[in-house]
């Protein structure tokens, strides 16, 4: 079996330098001495319970053994999300790296959580201690408990898990809101019947100093889900538990109950535990934004779903998170792709972007700072919507829905003309027609022309009831018909009268057609102006779009997950691209500068074909050997995280075998006919150039 990140660092460091080492961690005080006699003590009164209390003191990083009390070092980080059960769960997860425990039999080495965070690696045990020793510091009432697990909590399988989406509430009106992951454990029946293990979590119980809404809970510490006490838990049994304080042990024999009252186990010391002897835990702000050490990526595989998680910086497009919705088990068809970014990294303020590729649709949420006064811009194949913020323009404007050549909508907010809604008809136009005459042409994005037929504006009914019958409730500017139909309010809206202006009369010197004139004019230079902002906009989020595809890097091959597939269609690609003669390198070898006879030609072209068919053996025995191979290390991986993974890799590179093994045919006799039909081999009889010749024999 492979070693492990964790292995081979505590290997490293006990080879290294003796002045790296900090004295509290090789030697022991006096008190240290005092509590390691009070532990043989209760060992030789529990014999029973030796098994259980295998953890009381266990090797720490340079070999020396320590009470695993004093590996818990209550710390109050100066980050203030870390104040919080969730987040802090939640970063701990993400940020150290789990490995699952190497074998039931090998010494269980806790590493300090101290190290552990330097080290960005741990299993279950380490991160346990790391992340009590955050929330005993945040003020809560927290321990590392030690029990049994099914196998795909201790391996970190989250395949079967389901992913939905869910929006956190805003605290502050300035900060936008996000979109969070939420992974339900829905565990199925296989799994729980899984090989149960030894494994560690954190349980964290409800007090004075900080209560908890749901009550005491456990918490996973590789990924961060917490499991209310009053809920189903994926955990079988619970062994011990410590805090800094003491160490409590399990004496009933029911040790399948879980439970948050460890008042009736046994405590290992009678005092208070010694002080903790690790170093003062501490994150650099470097440290802390790179978020996922040491690429500040992370990726997750569910059911259906894949998470994305990107440190501050890392993606050129600010991006946080990435969460892909897929319709099928293969992660093939994608339904829904959500990208969170993060606050105040990008100029257009950006903070939401949902994708549905099958749909053609997308939404964007913008926070206030967005320099278009922008909240949210939706937009599929017929239809735009855009909406702004209230009161931040001077029209009013917070709404506009374009049906693209066809309708516009726009809504109004606290007018001083009383508008709230304006309709415009539009008829659309073909690229190459003449401008009509008279029309009003509109042009939106995508190259749709379209003429003005018809503008209706509605007001809202005065306040004053006496002036209803008085006031106007819409204008419709018809354009076709030449005319203005004017409706006044009424109490009822069946009894709504409408008066019709023909614009042939409105020339007549009367006040009523030339106000209305002005305001056809007013509405249709509005409507422009409004459009040529559209255009604006739709604009600017093109370029920005191409500008941060400009700052993508072309994305390296990923042998991990592609294997040979990478650099298969990396040599198709180069080998469709670039022009050369297929016969020269045959040909340098006859030494006739002449017409070929039919001997030699026969024998460039037998050896032409032998070559590619040779080359494609070679490719498909070396996608067939990794293959293999990454089966291999599947079935070697039983007790390592990264069965899923593996599990994906052999689907994609069945995957490219396949397609490889469907193309050579084609390729083959794409190649034969080019051999045909050159005419330096037309010497050859039409028998010996029309033959076919096996490609790939399953034998070979």
């Amino acid at each position: 079996m492979t070693t492990s990140i964790k292995s081979s660092l505590i290997e490293q460091l006990r080879n290294g330098p003796s002045s790296v080492a900090r004295e509290s961690y090789t030697t022991h005080t006096e008190s240290e001495k005092r509590c390691a006699r009070q532990i043989s003590d209760f060992v030789k009164n529990n014999p029973v319970l030796k098994e259980r209390a295998v953890f009381i003191q266990p090797p720490n990083e340079y070999g020396v053994n320590k009470m695993a009390c004093t590996s818990i070092r209550p710390t109050l980080l100066p980050k203030t999300e870390l104040y919080d059960l969730r987040q802090c769960s939640e970063f701990v997860a993400r940020f150290v790296q789990y490995e699952p425990r190497e074998s039931s039999d090998t010494e269980q080495v806790v590493i300090s959580p101290t190290q552990t965070l330097s080290w960005a690696v741990g299993d279950a045990f380490d991160m346990s201690v790391l992340l009590v020793s955050l929330l005993i510091g945040a003020g809560y009432d927290a321990y590392v408990v030690i029990g049994h697990a099914p196998a795909y909590i201790r391996l970190k399988d989250q395949t079967h898990m389901k992913c939905t989406l869910e929006k956190r509430e805003r605290t502050d009106p300035l900060k936008p809101w996000s979109v969070d992951a939420i992974v339900q454990d829905a565990c199925p029946l296989d799994k729980v019947k899984d090989r149960i293990d030894l494994h560690c979590w954190v349980l964290v119980k409800s007090s004075c100093k900080r209560d908890l809404t749901e009550g005491s809970c456990f918490v996973e510490p590789s990924t961060g889900i917490i499991y209310p006490l009053d809920q189903d838990v994926p955990y079988n049994s619970m062994w011990c538990a410590f805090n800094d304080k003491n160490y409590w042990v399990n004496a009933s024999n029911s040790d399948v109950r879980l439970t948050d009252d460890i008042s009736s186990w046994l405590k290992v010391l009678p005092n208070i535990a010694p002080f903790s002897h690790v170093s003062k835990i501490e994150i650099l702000s470097e440290q802390y934004a790179l978020r996922y050490p040491p690429s500040g990526k992370r990726c997750l595989l569910l059911d259906k779903a894949k998470i994305e998680y990107f440190g501050d910086s890392i993606d050129p497009q600010g991006l946080a998170t990435r969460i892909s919705q897929f319709e099928d088990d293969d992660q093939t068809v994608v339904v829904q792709i959500t990208e969170l970014f993060s606050p105040n990294t990008r100029d257009d303020h950006l903070i939401e972007r949902i994708r549905r590729p099958l749909d053609m649709s997308c939404v964007e949420t913008y926070s206030m700072k967005n320099p278009h006064s922008v909240v949210k811009r939706s937009e599929t194949a017929s239809r735009r919507t855009i909406k702004f913020h209230p009161k931040s323009r001077s029209d009013g404007l917070i709404e506009r829905v374009e049906d693209i050549g066809t309708f516009i909508t726009e809504t109004f907010h606290d007018r001083s003309d009383s508008l709230i809604q304006r309709v415009v008809e539009l008829k659309r136009l073909p690229r190459d027609a003449k401008k009509p005459k008279g029309d009003v042409i509109v042009c939106g994005s995508g190259l749709v022309l379209a003429a003005i037929t018809r503008v209706d504006d509605h007001y809202a009914a005065p306040i004053d009831k006496s002036a209803l019958n008085t006031s106007v409730a819409s204008q419709s500017y018809q354009l076709k018909e030449k005319q203005v139909v004017v409706t006044h309010h009424c109490h009822h809206e069946a009894l709504q009268t409408s008066d019709t202006y023909s614009k042939d009369d409105m020339f007549e010197p009367n006040a009523t057609g030339r106000s209305l004139l002005k305001l056809e004019h007013t509405t249709i230079q509005a409507l422009k102006k409004t459009q040529d902002e559209m255009i604006e906009l739709c604009e600017a989020i093109y370029h920005r779009d191409l500008k941060m595809l400009s700052n993508v890097d072309p994305p390296k091959s990923d042998d991990a997950a592609t294997g040979t597939a990478g650099s298969a269609s990396k040599d198709d690609a180069q080998d469709e691209s670039k022009t050369f003669d297929y016969l020269e390198p045959f040909l340098e070898q006859i030494d006739n500068k002449g017409p070929l006879t039919q001997d030699e030609a026969s024998q460039v072209k037998d050896a032409c074909l032998k070559n590619f068919k040779d080359r494609l053996l070679e490719r498909a025995n070396i996608m067939q050997s990794r293959l293999d191979t990454a089966r291999q290390e599947l079935g070697r991986k039983q007790e390592a995280s990264a069965v899923a993974e593996d599990t994906f890799r052999i689907k994609v590179m069945e995957k490219r075998l396949r397609e490889h093994e469907d193309a050579a045919i084609t390729r083959y006799k794409a190649l034969e006919k080019k051999l045909n039909e050159d005419e330096r081999l037309a010497i050859l009889p039409c028998t010996s150039r029309r033959e076919a010749v096996p490609i790939i024999d399953e034998k070979q």
